[in-house]
């Protein structure tokens, strides 16, 4: 579990993975709090689990967050989870009886369903949730999900040097070596946030420069396997960048030859696209959102392939051990 500045939900999170694994006693339970500067630390060290803090000056993002847990754990299956979240009822269970009977299945995930962050805990009716879900193929999940350890140690694990972009990364890893990567038809945990549909979201998040994972994965690929399945895949921040380009060519043309003409039918083209997007979602906000996201990962995307890249042995591992839950045998879990 990663965590910053989480009070109001760590012991929600909590309780719900300790309830939901008690029937499993070789467990591994490890919290990774991001240098929270509210009690979220304090009220974790009332559970019998493991607590990390990074250093101060550390790096501070969630693919170094499953790095480091998947270095600090000995279990054979390693389910990540975010601090703003509750588990729900079962569905460890049921994802650990998936790895047992298809040993192609290398990572689980399962529905996350949006809850405002005020409210209260979810109280599920565990008699409306499936006890046989339906398991849908998925090119690539989320932040939660459970992951098979020994597709990871084949394959190579979460790169801690990504700003972002890591479980898609890893996923297509996967999938290239021929492992599947699924979803269990129900829900897998309750997602406790203010809504996402916001430009200043988004804003936000380039601030944190969470765009330029992408370009970074299209940089580190270059001349290997992975490169042209991420690209298909993931590599939509290149496609405003044909347009821009078309359209500096439409312009430079213009200038030369003293002719408007060619610069303005590009510009009009633009133009009909987006009126069309917008009565195609129907919403004026809707295509400035849609604009506003392409724009800022084209962006991040740029930057990102600019980095240079580093080996994941390489990264310093900045943390230190604030809790150690008493050690179990044969973790498998």
């Amino acid at each position: 579990m990663i965590c910053r500045n989480q009070s109001w939900n760590i012991a929600r999170l909590i309780e719900s993975v300790l309830q939901e694994t008690a029937g499993f006693p070789n467990t591994q339970i490890t919290l990774l709090d991001s240098l929270s500067t509210d009690s979220t630390v304090e009220i974790a060290r009332r559970y019998p689990i493991n607590i990390l803090r990074f250093l101060p000056g550390a790096r501070l993002t969630p693919n170094i967050g499953r790095y480091i847990g998947h270095s600090v754990s000995q279990g054979d299956y390693l389910l990540f989870l975010d601090g703003d979240m509750q588990l729900s009822r079962g569905w460890v269970e049921q994802a650990l009886a998936v790895f047992a009977a298809q040993p192609q299945v290398a990572v689980i995930t399962g529905a996350t369903v949006d809850v405002p962050k005020n409210s209260d805990t979810v109280v599920e009716d565990e008699s409306l949730l499936p006890t046989d879900p339906a398991q849908i193929p998925l090119p690539f999940i989320g932040g939660a999900g459970m992951y098979r350890r020994a597709v990871l140690d084949k394959i190579g694990t979460f790169n801690p040097w990504l700003k972002s972009e890591g479980e898609p990364e890893l996923c297509i890893r996967i999938r290239q070596k021929g492992y599947q990567v699924i979803m269990l038809d129900r829900p897998m945990v309750y997602h406790f946030s203010d809504p996402t549909d916001k430009i200043s979201t988004m804003i936000g998040r380039w601030r944190r420069r969470l765009y330029m994972g992408f370009g970074q994965n299209l940089r580190n690929k270059l001349g290997t396997e992975y490169f042209w399945p991420y690209f298909w895949e993931r590599g939509y921040g290149c496609a405003p960048l044909l347009v821009l380009a078309l359209g500096a060519a439409t312009f430079a043309t213009s200038l030369i030859t003293r002719q408007a003409g060619w610069f303005l039918a590009w510009l009009g083209l633009v133009i009909l696209v987006l009126i069309a997007d917008a009565l195609r979602k129907k919403s004026l906000y809707r295509m400035v959102y849609s604009l506003v996201q392409r724009t800022l990962v084209t962006a991040g995307t740029v930057r990102g392939f600019f980095i240079t890249p580093q080996r994941p042995e390489d990264f310093p591992m900045q943390y230190e051990v604030i809790q150690q839950a008493s050690p179990t045998a044969d973790k498998d879990s």
